[in-house]
């Protein structure tokens, strides 16, 4: 039995043998051309010298340009004022004054220009790599939709105004619908003291810029060696969502 069925293993094993074989045939037949095509038809690679210098790539910023945090707003009890709040940034060694920011009012869908709305941030003398809130408005143009901003110019300064300004409460009053900074300013050197302003920002999450208001500091009996006192309220918006506030002191701008 066994011899009998040897001869009968040895033709299913060549069969297999056979079959493997032209399916191969096949498949090579079919691919080797298009393996061949796409072989001949990709650049050769260059070789490069052997001193190449890869530079990294640079992210160019104008020396003093508008933050990519802005927002837009109508007055919320009327009036149908607009409002562009942002800030300016100061990329430069050196500190900067009368910063003008302009607003191309933009149409909604045509984008057609409807104008454009020019002011100054809050912060008479931006420092080298500091950053000023400003409040730009106007009565909303019919059709408005968006806007584009833009820093049209500067001028080189003398050193920053020195004094330190901080809050000792800044919070949303959900009764009044207002944001509160309260605080206390000192002045760095005498006599300053009476035409100093105090800024403050508010932010929403993501650093978006959504209040920039500017209130006097308050010097009793008019001494700028003592420390004088501010409160600041913004109420033309909702800013129920605000998750954090900076202030800053300026000098009055004349």
């Amino acid at each position: 039995m066994l011899e009998e069925s040897k001869p009968l293993k040895v033709a299913l094993f060549v069969g297999l043998i056979t079959i493997n074989v032209i399916i191969l045939a096949v498949l090579f037949g079919v691919r080797l051309p298009l393996l061949r095509q796409a072989t001949a038809s990709a650049p050769a690679a260059k070789s490069l010298p052997g001193n190449t210098l890869f530079m990294p790539l640079v992210v160019r910023f104008d020396p003093v340009g508008v933050a990519d945090n802005s927002s837009w707003y109508i007055e919320k009890d009327g009036g149908d004022i607009l409002h562009i709040v942002g800030e300016v940034v100061n990329h430069t060694t050196g500190p900067v004054s009368m910063v003008q920011v302009q607003a191309d009012l933009l149409a909604f869908r045509s984008g057609e220009s409807l104008g454009k709305l020019q002011g100054e941030p809050f912060q008479s003398v931006i420092p080298a790599g500091g950053k000023a809130c400003f409040n730009l408005h106007v009565p909303k143009p019919k059709n408005y939709g968006t806007y584009q901003l833009s820093v049209l110019s500067y001028q080189p300064a003398q050193e920053a105004f020195n004094g330190t300004v901080w809050a000792t409460n800044a919070q949303y009053d959900n009764r009044n619908a207002w944001y509160e900074i309260n605080g206390v300013f000192n002045a760095a050197t005498a006599g300053q003291a009476g035409d100093v302003l105090v800024i403050g920002t508010l932010y929403e999450l993501g650093d978006l810029v959504v209040g920039c208001d500017q209130t006097f500091v308050n010097i009793p009996d008019e001494e700028a060696s003592q420390p004088g006192t501010f409160s600041l309220i913004m109420m033309d918006r909702d800013f129920s969502r605000v998750n954090r506030y900076e202030v800053q002191a300026s000098l009055l701008q004349r």
